[in-house]
């Protein structure tokens, strides 16, 4: 899902089924938000601190780490 408001756009949820992974469909979607959010000076994206394998392939994708987010309460 991507957003885009204002300078930013945002994918808010990126995921390949496990069993296709590594297929190239993740860097097919990473691509077409880059097309979708050409106007928007920024791409951001989060992802959970533990799905290590996405953070690489993020990395990959040229996206870099900025920030670290603290959450308390419920759902956390």
């Amino acid at each position: 899902m991507l957003h885009a408001e204002g300078e930013t756009a945002r994918i808010t949820a990126l995921v390949v089924a496990p069993e296709a992974r590594r297929q190239g469909i993740a860097s097919a979607l990473v691509a077409r938000a880059r097309e979708w959010s050409a106007g928007c000076a920024v791409l951001e994206l989060t992802t959970g601190v533990q799905r290590k394998d996405a953070h690489a392939f993020y990395i990959r994708e040229g996206f870099v780490s900025n920030a670290i987010r603290f959450k308390t309460g419920p759902g956390r």
